[in-house]
């Protein structure tokens, strides 16, 4: 047996080769981040092995979760076909603290008590395996999305300050001024000025074919009214900026909309079922389930809810005890975020946590607690779907 450890960086990459007994085998060596690097940490595999690469049963490697730096010898390795191990910096920082009491801390010591946590304890962690490469994948795709929307929703804010300016009446025409239709106006005539001089009929004709012909005189005259009597201010720059930022606004939605085709199809590779829970559709439910991750790492659904941060805190002095437990918020911020609305979504859509938020509300209950308290059982709920693979059914209301 082989055990190995490797300690991830940007640039570089230390690792240690341990044997069956912890005997040093081969190292700490230092390689680059790089083909030749990765090259040479098979080539050094090997030669302690005394075999062919597809010889790799008895070689365990281990590496720890720091981010994008290790994905490269990450996939690397997998597709070499080793047995692989990522582990959370967190855990193995602990378990290095509880197996020595000297605070020395370098690389090629950490790679050396990576190779014998590997080695230790394997037992309780879960190999990389191809629903993990699928399952970062999707966690990289749904970051992705979230940062165009992001960007989007920031585009959006630009366009409703634009429009104070432009033509502040505009707002009391429309209920949404970032629909269709209302983009068509203000693509084709980007401000009030422009709109009092708009022909009717060309005017009418816009409208018409944004709204699919659910509109069309009738507020084309109300636009045009609006913008002869408005205050807004005549600009050149900002009316060109407005029409800028509405197209990249529409080139957003486009990509935005591919993205989720691109999810929808990859939460078929991973196998989910968490999207049958009424009101979580295929984007949230990938993006709460990539960011779990490997629901096995997790001995029971209350370490699934503590990751996600969202427990209850305690506080208790001597005779003092808080009388407001506060969310935690520790953990993975995402899936914080991904799970309180989700649980804003099943509120409305399941009645089985209706209920929930309701008993809550009529115990006197905020609505942030009331939601807090949906969000951990819609967590635990998720944990049962994954661990046992059933879909959802609705559980009995009490």
């Amino acid at each position: 047996m082989l055990y190995i450890g490797i300690d991830v960086a940007r640039s570089k990459h230390d690792f240690f080769i341990m044997g069956e007994n912890g005997e040093r085998v081969a190292g700490p060596i230092t390689i680059r981040n790089n083909l030749d690097g990765f090259t040479r940490l098979i080539r050094t595999i090997q030669e302690c092995k005394n075999a062919q690469e597809d010889n790799l049963g008895d070689v365990f490697i281990g590496m720890e979760s720091t981010g994008h730096y290790g994905d490269n010898i990450l996939n690397y390795l997998y597709e070499k076909g080793f047995t692989i191990y990522v582990m959370n910096p967190k855990l193995t920082s602990d378990i290095r603290k509880s197996t020595s009491l000297r605070k020395t801390k370098t690389d090629k010591i950490d790679c050396r008590a990576i190779a014998n946590i590997v080695r230790t304890h394997r037992e309780e962690f879960e190999p990389f395996t191809i629903k993990s490469y699928h399952i970062s994948e999707l966690k990289s795709l749904t970051r992705y999305r979230q940062n165009l929307v992001s960007d989007r929703s920031r585009l959006k804010n630009s366009v409703k300050r634009l429009i104070n300016i432009l033509f502040p009446e505009y707002d009391e025409i429309f209920s949404d001024t970032h629909g269709e239709t209302s983009y068509a106006i203000l693509t084709e005539f980007s401000g009030s000025n422009k709109i009092a001089k708009a022909n009717i009929i060309k005017l009418t004709n816009i409208i018409a074919k944004a709204s699919n012909n659910r509109c069309g005189r009738e507020l084309a005259e109300r636009v045009r009214s609006a913008a002869r009597n408005s205050i807004g201010t005549i600009s050149e720059v900002k009316s060109e900026e407005l029409k800028d930022t509405i197209e990249r606004i529409r080139q957003l939605t486009t990509k935005i909309a591919e993205l989720d085709k691109r999810i929808e199809e990859m939460m078929k590779e991973v196998g989910s079922s968490i999207s049958t829970i009424p009101g979580i559709g295929k984007v949230l439910s990938a993006i709460i389930i990539s960011e779990i991750g490997n629901m096995a790492r997790f001995k029971n659904s209350d370490k699934l809810v503590a990751y996600a941060g969202i427990s209850p805190t305690t506080y208790q002095s001597g005779q003092y005890k808080a009388p407001i437990a506060r969310m935690e918020k520790r953990g993975s911020r995402q899936l914080r975020y991904a799970i309180m609305q989700a649980a804003e979504h099943v509120v409305r859509y399941c009645d089985y946590f209706a209920h929930q938020m309701q008993k809550k509300r009529a115990e006197g209950k905020s609505y942030r607690v009331a939601i807090s308290h949906v969000a951990r059982n819609l967590l635990r709920m998720i944990y049962r779907m994954e661990i046992t693979g059933e879909i959802y059914h609705l559980p009995v209301l009490t």
